[in-house]
């Protein structure tokens, strides 16, 4: 039986200039990058516990010396690189753990189910796809803060090789979906309802209390869930 390979890897960094070392702060008891590990970690677990025909794992993406590592670099493997140049960052940690696909997702999205990272992976290895996202603008129908990406090994290999901008290079994936090569082949996740107005993501002190708000009804409502039944169910 051939394993397909699946690296998770959340891409972080210490500074912001509108929220600086917001991936420290926390959230209800957790902190925001802790929150984005534990799902990403979740997600692997449970491809882990299936087949047998996948292997996952997760890993944190981050510039070299950045504080990130000295805190969470003994509990999840760490790739260090280039600050501006993310798109290395993302190639590198692929040819080093020797993955058939690359999942990115973002330390500043606190709230992104380990569901959904799951389908996207499992969509993409089961159809070979080179690429399945989420996150295409004129079809998006999810919260910004759910954004995941599925890269193929050869299609980020294409990419690392392709782009030249430093714009391209910081933003990883922006070459792939203006130039997407004729031989690749990809698939779009859609829900049936829209929420792509919804920003669960955080940038700005307000976004960060935003979201505190809304974990806390989320939280509160998962309590009465647990003492109005046996079980219940999280999707």
């Amino acid at each position: 039986m051939i394993v397909k390979k699946v690296l998770i890897a959340i891409q972080a960094r210490n500074g912001s200039s509108r929220l600086p070392g917001k991936w420290n702060i926390p959230i209800n008891g957790q902190t925001v990058l802790e929150r984005v590990i534990n799902q990403a970690q979740s997600s692997a677990s449970f491809i882990n516990n299936g087949k047998g025909d996948v292997e996952a794992s997760a890993c944190l993406v981050v510039p070299t010396g950045d504080p990130i590592v000295k805190k969470h670099g003994h509990h999840i493997t760490v790739f260090q690189g280039s600050e501006t140049d993310v798109l290395s960052r993302y190639y590198d940690a692929c040819e080093r753990m020797g993955c058939d696909f690359i999942v990115r997702i973002t330390s500043d999205c606190p709230m992104l189910p380990a569901f959904v990272i799951t389908k996207h992976i499992l969509t993409a290895t089961k159809y070979d796809f080179d690429y399945v996202t989420n996150t295409r603008e004129e079809i998006r129908t999810c919260p910004d803060g759910h954004d995941v990406e599925v890269i193929s090994s050869n299609l980020m290999r294409w990419a690392h090789e392709t782009a030249t901008s430093d714009y391209d290079r910081e933003h990883v994936t922006t070459v792939i979906k203006s130039q997407f090569p004729s031989w690749a082949r990809d698939a779009n996740i859609i829900s049936y309802t829209d929420e792509s107005h919804l920003k669960i993501s955080i940038d700005t002190p307000e976004d960060l209390e935003f979201i505190t708000t809304y974990d806390q009804i989320i939280d509160k409502k998962i309590r009465i869930a647990k003492q109005m039944s046996a079980g219940f169910f999280r999707i």
